[in-house]
């Protein structure tokens, strides 16, 4: 999939799959990442937003209806695009859907990336893991520490694409 990517030109779904052999199964994730590379809507716009998360954590893509998304998904896709794009910034829509995301998973730490969020919670939280301290999820810092060393484990441990 990545060899279309290095084109200039957006692509139409007749090219992706005739030339580049892009199953009709991959078809959306193709063009969310297409969106990605050539233009601006991942940092503008929450539903494009979501569609290249989904692309960049190999999960299942379609532009027919919102998906959803999980926090580490997030956190995951942020380390890849700021490795690319870095101090790229996000608009308050991104940022507004990713703290949705977040708190609908009882997450209240954010990635630094979304700079306008109220993150009180990533700072102390980060300390404890930090320092070592043994978490027992007694306080709701020590409950974000643990979320947190979960996303950091699904960053690092999730397979790579296919």
């Amino acid at each position: 999939m990545d060899s279309f990517l290095n084109n200039k030109e957006v692509l139409e779904s007749e090219t992706l799959k005739t030339v580049y052999g892009i199953s009709e199964d991959e078809l959306d994730k193709a063009h969310a990442m297409q969106a990605l590379m050539h233009s601006t809507r991942f940092w503008e716009d929450s539903f494009v937003f979501e569609k290249i998360v989904r692309a960049l954590n190999n999960l299942e893509v379609t532009f027919v209806n919102l998906q959803g998304v999980r926090p580490e998904h997030i956190w995951k896709a942020l380390k890849i695009t700021q490795n690319m794009w870095p101090g790229k910034e996000f608009s308050w829509e991104v940022q507004k859907y990713t703290q949705w995301i977040s708190n609908e998973d009882g997450v209240f730490i954010y990635p630094p990336e979304m700079d306008e969020l109220d993150n009180r919670f990533y700072e102390e939280a980060q300390k404890l893991i930090d320092n070592k301290v043994e978490l027992k999820d007694s306080n709701v810092y020590e409950v974000q520490a643990s979320k947190l060393l979960l996303i950091d484990y699904y960053i690092n441990n999730k397979p790579k694409s296919k």
